[in-house]
């Protein structure tokens, strides 16, 4: 029988498979955990531009309930909901509701609900802000409107058959003045066959600079946020368990190739 001879095992010499097979990674096991937090912030980065973000609400909301505003006549309220149904001959602007006495402290206001309608045709809905001639005065001065006559978004029209959706009615008090309403009206403009309903009726007062933020979309935009930054560290997790195996794998390799090598190892 031939005896055997066999060579020395070193890192140096070995085949080129092998050295780059455990060549240490350029990715640091202790730098693999900031993948996490980089997803992190890019997912939290993508939400502004997602289309469903808008700067966060800071201001007053009261909500307007059966004993702070006065319902016109023919104007029902059930359950929360304000419905009015109309059949006449020809279309005309219908009084829905009144607030007296508004605590409105802002130079901005918005009344904002949900609203849905049935209309043989368009309509539209309406605000007169009734202010004082001077600021703490009682004596009205001239009323100014607001309506909902956009294409798009809360100040849309009405048309048609629509489903709930949110609508905004919209008021700046912008000369200086200091005043504050009086009295708040919002109407509606319908066609002859029509029938509207309002809900979640609230008026709400921004700070200066502060957008209106529709609640729904507020829970649409955290839950997009929560369910970005699980799926970002778990990710990151994920990443950096496949580096901390890669790691663990080179570590035994290198170990069973200095066993090799060493001087006790019978291998001449």
């Amino acid at each position: 029988m031939k005896p055997q001879h066999h060579t020395s095992v070193r890192g140096d010499h070995l085949p080129l498979a092998e050295t780059s097979r455990i060549a240490p990674s350029r990715w640091s096991l202790h730098s693999t955990p900031c993948l996490s937090w980089l997803g992190v912030f890019a997912a939290c980065s993508f939400i502004p531009f997602s289309g469903w973000a808008e700067k966060s609400e800071s201001g007053n909301r009261t909500d307007l309930t059966s004993e702070s505003i006065t319902l016109a006549d023919g104007v029902s309220l059930d359950e929360g909901i304000v419905h009015l149904r109309r059949s006449a001959n020809a279309a005309a602007t219908v009084p829905l509701f009144s607030i007296e006495s508004p605590a409105v402290t802002r130079s901005s206001y918005v009344i904002r609900g949900q609203v849905k309608c049935r209309l043989d045709g368009n309509g539209y809905l309406e605000m007169w802000s009734h202010l004082p001639l001077e600021k703490g005065g009682t004596e009205a001065g001239p009323p100014f409107f607001s309506r909902t006559l956009a294409e798009v978004g809360p100040l849309r029209r009405l048309r048609g058959e629509q489903d709930w959706r949110t609508f905004e009615l919209p008021a700046i008090v912008n000369d200086g003045s200091g005043r504050r309403p009086l009295l708040l009206e919002i109407n509606a403009s319908l066609p002859a066959e029509a029938e509207l309903s309002l809900k979640e009726l609230e008026l709400i007062q921004p700070y200066p600079g502060a957008v209106a933020f529709d609640r729904r979309k507020s829970r649409r935009v955290l839950v997009t946020a929560g369910v970005a930054i699980v799926s970002a560290v778990v990710g990151g997790v994920v990443v950096w368990g496949c580096f901390a195996l890669r790691r663990h794998r080179r570590n035994t390799e290198l170990e069973r190739i200095r066993r090799i090598d060493s001087p006790d190892s019978g291998i001449a």
